[in-house]
Formats: C-alpha cells, sequence, structure tokens
C-alpha cells in the first residue's frame, strides 16, 4: 500500500489511478460482451449486488470483528466505482472502445512483433 497522501487532491487522483488499472485489467479478463448484453441496466444489477455485498461486508466486520476471507469492503467499493466509470462510458458512448494494446497488437501482428507488444504491455502494467 502506498503511503498516505499529504493533500485530498493526491488520494483522489491516487485512488481514481488505481480504479482506472482496475478496470482495464477486468476489460481484459472480460471484454465488451458482458456489458454490452444488458448495458446500464446490466450495470444497475451489478452494482447493487456490490452494494449488497458491502453491506453484509461491513455488518459481519462489525459483529465479528474480523476481515473477511474472500472479497474486502476495499475491494468492493473499488468494483462499485469502477461499474460507475463503465456506465459513464455507456452514457458518453465510450464503452465500445478497444483496448489500446488490443489495436496495437492487431497491427503488429502480422509483422512478427507480437513479442515486444506483450512484453511492452507487461512491463508498463507490472
Amino acid at each position: 500500500m502506498n503511503p498516505k497522501p499529504r493533500y485530498f487532491e493526491d488520494a483522489v487522483y491516487e485512488l481514481a489511478t488505481e480504479i482506472a488499472e482496475l478496470v482495464i485489467v477486468k476489460q481484459r479478463d472480460y471484454g465488451h460482451d458482458n456489458i454490452n448484453a444488458f448495458g446500464l441496466m446490466g450495470i444497475v444489477v451489478r452494482s447493487s449486488d456490490k452494494v449488497a455485498r458491502l453491506r453484509n461486508l461491513i455488518k459481519e466486520r462489525e459483529t465479528t470483528h474480523r476481515e473477511p476471507l474472500n472479497e474486502s469492503v476495499q475491494d468492493t467499493l473499488m468494483d462499485t466505482a469502477g461499474y460507475s466509470i463503465l456506465g459513464l462510458m455507456l452514457e458518453r458512448d465510450w464503452f465500445k472502445l478497444e483496448l489500446a494494446e488490443e489495436v496495437w497488437r492487431q497491427a503488429v501482428v502480422g509483422e512478427g512483433k507480437q513479442d515486444f507488444v506483450t512484453e511492452y504491455f507487461n512491463d508498463k502494467n507490472a
């Protein structure tokens, strides 16, 4: 975990960056189909699930004084913020944008540069 930010603005930018990185990583895993299948209503359902999960996690933590074994309160909050970003992207018609690394990979795969692209994005995201 990073050291405590000095100012409120620094904290906001740090968290926004962490959430952005999480959304991008999950987009690599899930692709567009799961969100496109149900659109904004799917975001509502997934967000509702996360809020219910958050409620249970907080209740459990308050009654047992233990942290959950699987998904933490922070994980759940991060996912909820991520769904808000995806919802905004749907509203702005940005969600169908391709990941830059996929566009790059498609452009250079015919030139035998696939390993370079994979290394570049793995190093960048490490």
